[in-house]
């Protein structure tokens, strides 16, 4: 195996390179950032109070926006202050929709690193690194995920039953998310704990330090799930659901989405079990 040096730069001191250019390579490869199945919405966006937001991108199956602000260098008071006022400025503008504030630079400094990670507690901001390297005429990028955003607690969420449930999306989507549930406790070592909320049931057992699914049923024939699974078996997830031809959807913080019908299902019962194996091993 042939081993490469790669010399590390800085995009900020590069004479070839800028910001302008680094919004153009993310605009048409939203994934260099590991955020998910990202839209493109806007470059460069006219703030209200000034100013323009870099990047606006939309996933669309969260219904979240990404508010993402580059900063070519170490980042600073005012790199910090100005994403959160542009986050705060598209959720105002956009209520119906989760934001997310997105903060890159090329250094994150550990001072700096503390500041973030105290309004991280109450607002939802990822901080990335951006890593840039050259070899001959080649320039190599990495996203380097220093802060995920916080998840908020379950008991923020208007908690409802399964009987609304049942009104509210087709008894297709609803069975779809029962025979999951059945092979959860089949594979599970403990007690179900399953929260009705309006906005998604809650799935966890009463060993699991947190909750590890989030059901999301359909008003048609499908149901969507959320699942939460550590980076050591992330590999093994993707392998398994490849088997049956599914790409989960990489939410970032862990996630992965999956969009399942009751054909997929069935027939593929122990793939399923494995995977819901793993959400409660990465749980404990």
């Amino acid at each position: 195996m042939k081993t490469i040096k790669l010399k590390k730069i800085s995009v900020k001191n590069h004479p070839k390179l800028n910001e302008k250019w680094l919004q153009r390579l993310i605009e048409e490869d939203p994934k260099l950032l590991k955020l998910g199945d990202l839209d493109f919405i806007k470059r460069e966006k006219t703030q209200p109070t000034g100013g323009r937001l870099d990047l606006l991108f939309l996933n669309r199956a969260a219904k979240t926006y990404y508010e993402v602000e580059l900063m070519l260098g170490s980042t600073d008071e005012s790199h910090i202050i100005r994403t959160i006022e542009y986050w705060d400025n598209e959720r105002r503008r956009n209520p119906n929709k989760n934001h997310v504030a997105v903060l890159v630079a090329e250094e994150i400094t550990q001072r700096f690193f503390n500041v973030i990670y105290l309004f991280n507690q109450r607002i939802p901001i990822i901080a990335l690194q951006l890593n840039a390297y050259e070899h001959n005429d080649e320039i190599l990028l990495a996203f380097e995920k220093i802060l995920d955003h916080f998840e908020p607690l379950e008991e923020e969420y208007e908690e409802t039953n399964r009987n609304w449930y049942e009104k509210q999306f087709s008894g297709e989507s609803i069975k779809i998310m029962d025979k999951m549930l059945s092979f959860l406790e089949i594979v599970a070592q403990s007690k179900i704990l399953t929260t009705y909320n309006k906005s998604h049931v809650a799935i966890s057992t009463e060993n699991s330090k947190r909750q590890f699914i989030a059901v999301y049923p359909r008003k048609g024939k499908s149901c969507f799930f959320e699942i939460h699974i550590n980076e050591g078996n992330i590999e093994n997830l993707y392998s398994k659901l490849a088997d049956i031809s599914i790409e989960p959807t990489d939410y970032g913080n862990q996630c992965y989405g999956l969009s399942l019908n009751m054909q997929t299902i069935q027939g593929n019962e122990e793939l399923f079990k494995s995977v819901l194996e793993m959400a409660i091993e990465d749980s404990l």
